[in-house]
């Protein structure tokens, strides 16, 4: 979709083709919309039509990977009374998914380990690593999004009414998926997993003792964590000689000891301040443009660009998947609490993605399904 107008049009068929096929079911999306589903509309025509008018047709191609993550949120509200039939999508995502991790992975190892990095940049490199199948920025957070739930599901794969090479795919894609996050280069998606899933086996099962054994650990980095992370860092630097997370590593050490942040970690900052710096200067309808915001954190470049209300609206359109599930069963809460976990790192740290949506949007809810087959009646709305 980044390398040319064939593919955006085949993704605006391939989504025009759904709302036709919606149309023709009964009580359908178009007609009994969600409150998620209005809102996510009300969102997507606001931001269409101020770019439209500031940029033209650009303006909405500068927003084709956020319009076709939203795609699959229609997707899934549309289906909201009966996730399980989506499964089919389910087990064809798993079934095709292998190939472009193994692609990937093969080319980090054995060709180029900047791959990833080149793949999302502009210019005839990037388009040629993309044409040969190598994902890029967008692959590794979405993979990110998708660990979770994978963890769970092999987990608790012997007492799901699954066949045994379902068990085998979620088990190869589990694999796969830490291996490419690991061999990524991209620093923040190792570290927003390892929070993610350290969230998930400390409240894989929400009690009290694991609710307090949290609120303890995370007081404890907060106030501890520099000889922590320094000691840390220090140990496993030369494991990391040659590659990207080298130089990463030694910036963070660098930052903890001078006191402000160095690097590449400052770049992201600076980034990141400037957002706020709009945001806290145009409050309530925010900036407009996109050409002096930060362009590092989709939350706070929301916030500068659209003002208080939209930011609200995208914060609740990010969060409200994991939401809708909390509670509905012990087997999946620490699998919900970690999904929030995941897309708050995400989406602050980094930008939205078509990927991402398909990850929060249909992946996530289908997977609780699938946990909660075997003990609960299919899932309800749950609003």
């Amino acid at each position: 979709m980044a390398y040319g107008t064939l593919f955006r049009a085949l993704a605006v068929l391939a989504v025009a083709g759904w709302f036709f096929l919606e149309l023709l079911r009964p009580n359908n999306l178009l007609l009994r919309p969600s409150v998620p589903a209005l809102i996510a509309t009300v969102y997507i025509v606001y931001i269409a039509v101020i770019d439209y008018l500031q940029y033209g047709g650009a303006g909405l191609i500068q927003n084709f990977q956020l319009f076709i993550a939203f795609y699959f949120l229609y997707v899934i509200e549309s289906r909201r009374n009966n996730v399980e039939s989506l499964r089919p999508v389910f087990w064809w995502v798993l079934l095709t998914l292998p190939i472009t991790y193994i692609k990937t992975i093969y080319t980090l190892w054995f060709v180029n380990g900047h791959a990833m990095r080149l793949a999302v940049r502009s210019g005839d490199t990037a388009m040629q690593i993309a044409q040969e199948g190598v994902g890029g920025y967008g692959l590794a957070y979405s993979t990110v999004i998708m660990v979770p739930a994978l963890l769970m599901l092999f987990k608790y794969s012997n007492q799901m009414t699954i066949k045994w090479w379902q068990k085998l795919l979620i088990a190869a894609n589990l694999v796969l998926a830490v291996t490419l996050v690991l061999s990524s280069g991209f620093t923040i998606a190792v570290l927003t997993l390892i929070a993610t899933l350290g969230t998930l086996v400390i409240l894989a099962k929400v009690t009290l003792a694991r609710a307090l054994l949290a609120t303890f650990l995370a007081a404890l980095l907060l106030i501890g964590y520099k000889p922590v992370l320094q000691t840390s860092l220090t140990a496993i630097q030369p494991l990391t000689q040659g590659t990207n997370y080298f130089i990463k590593i030694r910036d963070v050490l660098e930052t903890l000891e001078q006191g402000e942040a160095q690097g590449t970690a400052s770049d992201r900052i600076v980034r990141w301040e400037r957002s706020a710096k709009i945001f806290l200067e145009h409050p309530i309808l925010g900036v407009w443009s996109n050409r002096d915001i930060g362009k590092h954190s989709e939350i706070l470049d929301t916030f500068a660009r659209l003002g208080i209300f939209f930011g609200v609206i995208f914060v609740y359109l990010v969060i409200y998947i994991p939401i809708r599930y909390l509670g509905t069963s012990m087997r999946t809460n620490g699998l919900v609490l970690a999904s929030l976990v995941c897309m708050a790192a995400v989406t602050f740290m980094n930008n939205f993605v078509a990927s991402q949506g398909m990850a929060l949007f249909l992946f996530l809810p289908v997977s609780i399904a699938l946990l909660t087959y075997n003990t609960m009646p299919r899932i309800k709305n749950i609003e």
